[in-house]
């Protein structure tokens, strides 16, 4: 009989793990178990055996306990055995006295309904038994295991059993409170975000967390104590759900981004496929390796989401690389965590359901932090750009505010300028009256005069009556503002200048609003000479060129000089025009459906351009541009 566990009257926890051995066989009864565990059939390494690939694997575990407490009449020692092991699908416990009397202290099944007394918060337990001081008693279980084959056996006097459980009971209390609250704080904060990528995140981690709670007991506990049929669908259902969404997000973001490569989707749509169909698989085939290689590909599409952001996860944001890295450490963590409990590992402080939920917590944090992260920078980026469009607005508005002054201002000096010419012409008009009365008079007064100086105060006279004359007529209004124009504008043409200098000034007064379009406006320099009216010249230039930018979108305005005919061009490459459309701007008021002004631009130049021998040509392509040519030849 292999050596057992001594318990002294000062041990209140017994670990049991060291001290098993193990036996491989199907028999559900204690009997076969005894002979072979009193013939030495039972080893150190755990052996499983299963019915089928649909079935738990299965194992006997054994042990011998001895109460080493003294033979002084006291009463005997109260135990309590403890199995901490997730998704577990059967336990029977039998102690065998040494008079061969069999006792039956758990017979648990997860297809059999929740009976309360079998459980210790999410461990199993058996019912107690007493242990008289020096009694050796054989201990034998019958374990049917679940996806994962790591498990703890522990022995527990009643009082630290009831010590135990309140701690266990305030631990997984507060790991649920906690993971859910946090869940629930960023299911709503993805939600005020807009974030639908976010959403289906935490609702994927609300599942796995469901997970989390099955292997605990919880839901078959709360939701279906009376229906254990539900307990092994439940399971793969939590994780096919897990699966679907983790894989139907990174999905929508791969899938609607154009630039992905179709061999990336073709593999990003085989792994979910063969993800979900090993998650169907475990239905029917509870193996560890199963199972393991099922969550595995879970977390192989949250690294491809996470660790490479796509389109769906805000594209244009790259995640600082101590964000990054606490996402690829929680990922990795996750995988080592998992395989090592999923494949058999435990140690005294890390049970296989205390590293369960401490991957969950790692993986969790980490993509909840980036997700949270990324929406932040996103928010403040969006506010960054809103803020730069109210000040590119509040400036805007500044200077159409300094505008609107200085047209004011503009209106005030013309409404000025005109009130003092009207003083002047009406004082004018005053003087010519007494003008006239006095001329007649020194008419007869100068009759005896030298006819020269008779002369020169005819002289005077006329001067002065023409002087006034001329203010009188100054102030007479025209009746149109193109007749305004070119009468105003006409001057002496005997001075030349040269013909470089309207052009740069025109160049000066636009190329502002060019920079402003994305236009090139480019002016060719001349040294052409001219004695044309300047300011009719400039009138006309202006006119032109603004006409250009203005219906110009894509492409350059070139002004320049052409010295064979001694003439000056103005060239676009904007919408043009028809024959029917030249000859209507010709007049004034008549305008495009699309512009914004009065009309008079180009009937102005036309006007002007006749009004003084400049001859004004167009041609213009529909949808290519337009080339104006005005003829300056009368004036070189």
């Amino acid at each position: 009989m292999a050596q057992g566990v001594e318990i002294t009257p000062d041990q209140t926890r017994i670990k049991l793990d060291p001290d098993l051995r193990y036996w491989a066989s199907l028999g559900p009864y204690p009997g076969p178990a005894y002979e072979a565990y009193t013939s030495g059939q039972f080893v150190p390494e755990q052996e499983t055996i299963s019915h089928g690939i649909n079935h738990a694997p299965e194992t006997w575990f054994g042990t011998t306990l001895k109460n080493a407490s003294f033979a002084d009449g006291r009463a005997g020692d109260r135990f309590t055995l403890v199995l901490d092991a997730p998704f577990v699908v059967g336990f029977r416990v039998f102690l065998v006295r040494e008079d061969g009397l069999t006792e039956t202290l758990i017979d648990y099944s997860s297809f059999q309904p929740f009976n309360r007394a079998e459980h210790s918060v999410n461990r199993l337990k058996s019912a107690e038994f007493i242990l008289a001081p020096n009694e050796e008693v054989t201990l034998l279980a019958h374990l049917q295991l679940g996806v994962m084959p790591s498990y703890t056996v522990d022995l527990f006097r009643p009082n630290a059993l009831g010590d135990a459980s309140f701690g266990w009971g305030v631990l997984m209390s507060a790991f649920y409170a906690f993971s859910l609250s946090c869940l629930l704080f960023g299911l709503g904060f993805q939600i005020a975000m807009k974030s639908w990528e976010g959403v289906g995140y935490v609702t994927m981690f609300l599942m796995f967390l469901a997970l989390i709670a099955h292997s605990d007991g919880v839901l078959f506990r709360l939701l279906y104590p009376a229906k254990p049929v539900l307990h092994a669908p439940m399971a793969v259902g939590l994780l096919f759900g897990t699966a679907t969404i983790s894989f139907g997000i990174v999905a929508r973001a791969y899938f609607a981004q154009q630039k992905t490569r179709r061999f990336a989707r073709f593999v990003l749509a085989g792994l979910g496929l063969v993800t979900l169909a090993l998650v169907s698989l475990t239905l029917w085939m509870p193996s560890p390796w199963l199972f393991f290689v099922a969550c595995a590909l879970v977390l192989a599409s949250l690294s491809i989401s996470a660790v490479f952001p796509s389109a769906a996860m805000s594209t244009e944001i790259n995640p600082n690389i101590g964000l990054r890295t606490l996402i690829v450490l929680g990922i990795a963590t996750f995988f080592v965590l998992l395989a090592w409990t999923t494949l058999g590992g435990a140690v005294a402080w890390l049970t296989p359901r205390a590293a369960l939920k401490l991957a969950f917590l790692l993986m969790a944090l980490s993509i909840m932090s980036y997700l949270t992260m990324n929406l932040i920078i996103m928010r403040r980026r969006h506010v960054a750009a809103i803020e730069e469009r109210v000040d590119a607005l509040e400036a805007e508005a500044e200077k159409s505010r300094q505008l609107l002054e200085t047209e004011r201002a503009y209106i005030r000096a013309r409404e000025t300028a005109a009130a003092r010419q009207r003083q002047l012409a009406t004082a004018s008009h005053d003087i010519k009256q007494p003008l006239m009365s006095l001329r007649a008079t020194f008419d007869a007064i100068t009759l005896d005069m030298e006819q020269s100086v008779r002369d020169r105060l005819q002289e005077a006279f006329v001067y002065l009556e023409n002087l006034s004359k001329t203010y009188v007529d100054g102030t007479v209004p025209e009746t149109g503002e193109e007749n305004d124009v070119a009468a105003e504008l006409k001057q002496d043409a005997n001075e030349t200048f040269l013909l470089s200098v309207p052009l740069g000034t025109v160049q000066q007064m636009f190329k502002e609003a060019a920079v402003s379009k994305g236009l090139q406006l480019r002016v060719v320099d001349t040294s052409l000479h001219t004695s044309a009216p300047p300011l009719v010249l400039m009138r006309i230039l202006s006119n032109l060129v603004s006409n250009a930018l203005k219906y110009t979108e894509t492409g350059a305005v070139l002004v320049g000089v052409r010295r064979a005919d001694h003439s000056v061009w103005v060239c676009d490459t904007g919408a043009g025009m028809n024959t029917a459309e030249i000859e209507g701007f010709k007049e004034a008021y008549a305008k495009g459906d699309t512009s914004q002004g009065h009309g008079l631009g180009l009937s102005v130049c036309f006007e002007l351009a006749a009004t003084n021998n400049m001859p004004l040509s167009v041609s213009s392509v529909p949808g290519k541009g337009t080339v104006f040519s005005l003829s300056l030849s009368a004036y070189g």
